[in-house]
């Protein structure tokens, strides 16, 4: 993310951030000393060794500690931003409702396509782009530094990392390239039901109302100013 005064390392490391990582790393070191005698962690197609536990376990496996490690960096680079974006209580329920569409679609796509799972889905990779959809959605018009020389809009750079996760799943025709497009796609939806885009939906639709129905109306004109009114009638109703 592009700030206005550049953030060091450390700033990253807000406590939160601190407390998520701190989670993944715990849960890691769990699953590196239990060895093999943990179950499968990662996710697999219904017809190919799936696991009713996979759905809730597979972001918190990695296929190697330097996935991990790479994982892990991503992520402290671009969680606070994303979580700043949207505010915890929205954060979280954005993120757990992409995780819930992400893996709907993904097992459901593996039901139907399971020679997809020779790679199973695992890590939080999917939860970088959502997490760029989040804060790029949010800052609209701001730009944004890739590799601290290409510069691009918000909007632009979020597109463009769609395309790099649809070209990839159309090279490795795998499932977990596809969970990771899956998600893309999931967080946008995800943002279109926020309860602010409802609000301003709901807003623009009663302004329309309002306005068609003032083009419905006539306007009379009135009597010149000071002009007394004219009755049809002697007596004192008023017409």
């Amino acid at each position: 993310m592009q700030y206005q005064q550049g953030p060091s390392f450390a700033d990253l490391l807000t406590p939160r951030v601190v407390a998520v990582l701190g989670t993944l790393v715990a849960l890691f070191l769990i699953q590196s000393v239990s060895g093999d005698r943990l179950p499968e962690l990662s996710l697999f197609p219904l017809a190919a060794g799936f696991q009713p536990w996979q759905p809730f376990t597979y972001p918190f496996s990695q296929p190697s500690a330097v996935s991990a490690i790479v994982d892990w960096v991503v992520l402290i680079f671009l969680l606070e931003a994303g979580w700043a974006a949207l505010g915890t209580r929205t954060f979280w329920l954005a993120t757990a409702s992409t995780w819930a569409l992400a893996t709907l679609g993904v097992v459901g796509l593996g039901y139907v396509w399971p020679e997809s799972g020779r790679v199973p889905v695992s890590g939080t990779s999917w939860w970088f782009g959502a997490i760029l959809v989040f804060w790029a959605m949010k800052h609209r018009g701001r730009s944004l530094r890739l590799m601290f020389a290409i510069e691009l809009r918000a909007e632009v750079a979020v597109l463009a990392f769609g395309a790099i996760d649809l070209l990839r799943l159309l090279y490795y025709r795998d499932l977990g390239s596809a969970h990771l497009f899956l998600a893309f796609l999931a967080s946008f939806s995800v943002l279109l039901f926020d309860e602010d885009n409802w609000r301003r939906w709901r807003l623009l639709r009663r302004r329309r109302e309002i306005e068609r129905q003032l083009s419905r109306l006539t306007v009379l004109e009135g009597g010149k100013s000071g002009e007394r009114p004219r009755r049809n009638r002697t007596d004192d109703t008023v017409n």
